[in-house]
């Protein structure tokens, strides 16, 4: 199989989303779907893949290096061809695989009546030695995105001026509980993209979002994280 240029960037989506030690994120690709599931698994991402994949493959986001991509005995293997030499490198797979992943996407059905806009922008108003990000929003005003130092003890707040569409919404008489991402995770999000709309689920653990582009789309779990950046109880 060779990976199109299109197809390497939506890849790179994944080794910008937080990794620790041995935990990665992993690919799974099928047909004309790609997906990408962060490190802990509160990060789901659906990707419109420009190109078909006839057979399913799953591999760690860090291992991949070349485009022509072979499975032999249940390993991914990545091969390379340079000035007559080749080098092969075997990997591998995720124990999880890309019918278990889809399996997961289809049981979330988003319901798409309360939206925020996000846009790329923003990120240089964030600081990114600070490990998370909390994202909440009170009725009747504009949502509220907040960073703390635990160390110093002080915190950046970023709201929308109200001539500014940096922070949309759709509709200012609605309010949803404190969202945690990661920093990192969230500067991922905006990797390939100007704007992210997010679609808060009432009741739900969970939000939906959606690219300007049509091609992304994906499930965030409403993460809380404690003073030292670690996550909370998941489902």
């Amino acid at each position: 199989m060779l990976v199109e240029s299109v197809t390497e960037n939506m890849f790179a989506q994944a080794v910008a989303l937080a990794q620790n030690g041995r935990m990665k994120s992993t690919v799974h690709c099928k047909d004309k779907s790609i997906f990408i599931l962060n490190m802990d698994n509160t990060i789901l991402i659906r990707f419109k893949a420009p190109q078909v994949f006839d057979s399913p493959i799953s591999f760690f986001s860090n291992d991949y290096e070349s485009p022509k991509i072979l499975e032999e005995d249940g390993k991914l293997v990545f091969v390379t061809n340079t000035n007559g030499l080749q080098r092969k490198k075997v990997c591998p797979a995720p124990k999880m695989r890309y019918d278990d992943v889809y399996t997961i996407w289809e049981s979330f059905d988003p319901d798409n009546s309360q939206s925020i806009t996000l846009v790329k922008d923003m990120l240089p108003l964030l600081e990114d030695g600070l490990s998370h990000i909390e994202i909440s929003k009170k009725v009747g005003e504009p949502v509220m995105l907040i960073q703390r130092d635990i160390y110093s003890g002080s915190r950046i707040e970023v709201k929308r001026n109200k001539s500014s569409q940096l922070l949309e919404v759709d509709d200012m008489d609605f309010s949803f509980n404190t969202i945690g991402i990661r920093t990192i995770d969230f500067a991922a999000l905006f990797s390939f993209c100007e704007s992210l709309t997010w679609y808060v689920q009432k009741g739900k653990k969970w939000v939906y979002f959606e690219d300007n582009t049509g091609r992304m789309g994906g499930i965030l779990a409403t993460c809380l994280y404690d003073e030292m950046g670690t996550i909370g109880t998941v489902k």
